[in-house]
């Protein structure tokens, strides 16, 4: 007896993504009158998704009464066509458990609809049970286990090993796009929308451009670019999710805002091979990353070693030379040099616990060696002249004991003084950078309000307009919002130029928020601060500063960086207001404030960017850190 579903789907050509419900059992649509069954085979049974160009059904198949993935193209320009005709020859041309398998006949057409003449083109695929990496990485929040990525990642190789054999790229490996079979739990790679066949030598080298598709954060920048792409295309995306899967972070949030490098390594604790590979896959410069997956099998299994050529040898086969040689040389020696730094730094305070084990070893030892020196020399009474020698053989080995202890010691406190005081540096500078920039920017703000053609001109528009929007407020200066909002522009400006706490420089977007959130915590000031007083103002300033640190470019914990300087910074508002160190006249605005206001304005305004740039210093270098050696991520 075959499988009769409770409820089935009409697709209409005229609007796959809105199907008509029907009964199991009804060979027409009792709306359009269309046919059911599609090929008089594939009956949609629901809705699955939709992409950016397809929408995704699950259907029974009649003939081999299996579920199956039905995808329909919805984009209808030629290239899109193109692409989707060469998706289904690439699935079709291929037969390995880790790619959806397609029958030759899978790809097919559906008639015009009588309403509408539009076309709809379709591809019945085997449909995969499990669950893909993005959803299996939602349960391992501090990051997968090591060595259930590197299955992972030895499966991924293979699969591209297979397509690269084909001639075909998959141009969007990424965590979304890798199943796992729930049967076998093998890997399959999925979403062959943006697959493409590697053009040939004489093709490369002409004009024909590649067409532009990419994934922000796992696209090399080749790709992203439009350039024809190589198989080091995706094994750059692989070494992007997979580091995504072992840290639980985006390569986003890893990526260094200058030189574009993943800073991943002091977050987990892998195999040295396995994480120089995924180093190395990762490079920008697409000639430093592995030339195959067999290769990269290959250092999996056996690691290299000094029998290897050099990166200069490499260069003479590569037929390299002059500019070209030194570029990609000077890039490999400060990839190097990077990931030195970068591997040395976990080890300072190792070494210094390293130093004090010794320095202590060495005492607590000393009386049983010269307890066992004393047992030999009774031992050896019958040979001065020997328990001598042996004497002044130790007494060498001893010095250079205690030397290495000590130097280990004096260095290790030496490399974390050292990072203490940058990081005092980077508070201190951010707080006066801050405080700087914050003046300037209300001293400017304030001479355009009260004092320019066109600060008057803005503030009468502001008095005709501004008080229709707040009827039931009592508005006491509307040219303080320019004061506010120039304070805000100036101290997100000053911040992200400063570049502090391993920020992005984005300027645009500090600009518009640091601006937006001081003009908003001026509303707030004014319609909130004559009810409640001091906890009015500690308001306006939460929001002024959450607004600006969020535009910050802060790479990761943003959500809490913003809470912690904002709260920090309006409770430290309210502790300085208790002691009297602010004037009552910040409470009180007056329409035509003097020279000694702008006085208070630029202390005001100074003062809080210097609070919560010592509150980001804090954030950043004292409590992510606790909290990571707790386990957070």
């Amino acid at each position: 007896m075959s499988y009769q579903p409770s409820i089935t789907l009409c697709i209409n050509s005229s609007d796959p993504q809105h199907p008509h419900v029907q009964v199991g059992g009804n060979k027409f649509c009792t709306t359009c009158g269309a046919a059911i069954a599609l090929q008089n085979r594939y009956i949609p049974l629901k809705k699955s998704g939709t992409g950016g160009f397809a929408v995704i059904y699950t259907v029974w198949d009649l003939q081999t009464q299996t579920e199956r993935v039905l995808k329909i193209l919805l984009e209808n320009s030629p290239k899109a066509k193109e692409l989707f005709q060469q998706e289904a020859a690439i699935l079709q041309s291929l037969d390995h458990p880790g790619v959806p398998k397609v029958e030759a006949d899978s790809y097919f057409s559906l008639p015009a609809g009588n309403s509408n003449p539009r076309e709809l083109f379709c591809l019945v695929m085997e449909k995969i049970d499990g669950q893909t990496l993005e959803v299996i990485l939602d349960r391992y929040p501090q990051g997968c286990p090591e060595e259930m990525v590197q299955d992972w990642f030895g499966q991924a190789v293979e699969i591209l090993q297979v397509l690269h054999s084909r001639h075909i790229i998959h141009r969007d490996l990424k965590p979304s796009n890798l199943m796992l079979r729930q049967q076998t739990n093998r890997l399959v790679l999925i979403d062959f929308g943006g697959a493409k066949k590697m053009r040939s030598r004489q093709r490369s080298a002409s004009t024909d451009s590649s067409t532009r598709l990419y994934s922000p954060g796992y696209s090399p920048p080749e790709q992203s670019l439009g350039r024809d792409v190589e198989p080091a295309a995706d094994f750059y995306a692989l070494g992007r999710t997979t580091i995504e899967l072992l840290t639980a972070q985006s390569p986003s949030e890893l990526e260094d805002p200058v030189t574009k490098e993943l800073r991943w390594r002091h977050l987990v604790r892998v195999n040295p091979v396995f994480a120089e590979l995924l180093d190395e896959l990762v490079q920008e410069d697409a000639r430093l990353r592995p030339t195959s997956a067999k290769a990269i099998g290959e250092r999996l299994l056996h690691p290299p070693d000094k029998s290897q050529p050099s990166v200069y040898q490499s260069m003479h086969h590569l037929g390299l030379n002059g500019w070209k040689r030194s570029q990609l040389i000077a890039t490999y020696l400060t990839h190097r040099l990077a990931q030195a730094s970068k591997a040395r730094a976990p080890q300072v305070v190792n070494q210094f616990q390293r130093g004090i084990a010794r320095a202590t070893n060495f005492l607590t030892q000393k009386p049983k060696q010269q307890s066992s020196t004393s047992a030999a020399r009774v031992k050896n009474t019958a040979s001065p002249t020997r328990g001598l020698k042996q004497s002044n053989r130790q007494q060498p080995q001893l010095v250079s004991h205690i030397g290495s202890s000590l130097a280990s010691t004096t260095r290790s406190l030496l490399q974390f003084t050292t990072q203490v005081g940058q990081a005092g540096i980077d508070t201190i500078r951010a707080i006066v950078w801050g405080a700087i920039a914050s003046a300037v920017g209300t001293a400017i703000g304030f001479v355009f309000a009260y004092f320019s053609p066109l600060g008057i001109t803005i503030n009468s528009l502001l008095v005709q307009y501004l008080p229709q929007l707040l009827a039931n407020s009592q508005i006491a200066t509307e040219a303080e919002i320019i004061v506010f909002a120039t304070a805000g522009l100036f101290t997100a400006g000053g911040l992200t130029a400063l570049g502090v706490f391993d920020q992005r420089r984005r300027y645009f977007i500090s600009a518009v928020l640091g601006t937006s959130g001081y003009a908003l915590s001026w509303l707030c000031w004014l319609l909130i601060t004559p009810y409640a007083g001091i906890w009015g103002v500690s308001a306006a300033v939460c929001l002024a500063i959450a607004f600006l640190v969020s535009g910050l470019g802060l790479r990761r914990h943003r959500s809490f960086h913003t809470t912690v300087a904002a709260v920090g910074t309006a409770i430290a508002l309210v502790i300085l207001v208790q002691l009297d160190l602010f004037p009552a006249l910040i409470f009180h605005l007056s329409p035509q404030p003097s020279w000694f206001e702008l006085q208070v304005y630029v202390t005001f305004f100074s003062a809080i960017a210097a609070i919560s740039g010592c509150w980001l210093g804090i954030s950043h270098y004292i409590i992510i850190p606790c909290w990571r050696c707790l386990g957070w991520r």
